[in-house]
């Protein structure tokens, strides 16, 4: 990944986010779906942090990959907006 400086306003703004949180939290950033976290998420990865940050999700999570790969991205969008607008009790 480049240096912070020369990310994107929005990936900054996700970070900054995630940094001010007790609770693990992660992006997968790009394309190359990059793996960024903060320290509560560091924790739950054991000895694979720090080595995975940074790294695409495809490196990161060589075994599980195979499972997680074929989601539709879009459609998890799709989801997640669905949610958000649904009516609250």
């Amino acid at each position: 990944m480049p240096p912070a400086s020369d990310w994107p306003e929005g990936l900054r703004a996700v970070v900054d986010l995630m940094l001010g949180s007790g609770f693990p939290m992660f992006a997968a950033w790009g394309r190359e779906r990059r793996l960024v976290y903060n320290d509560a998420c560091a924790a739950l990865l054991g000895e694979r942090h720090p080595a995975v940050f940074g790294q695409p999700l495809g490196q990161a999570f060589t075994g599980s990959w195979a499972v997680v790969k074929p989601v539709d991205m879009a459609e998890l969008v799709r989801i997640l907006q669905a949610a958000a607008s649904a009516p609250r009790p």
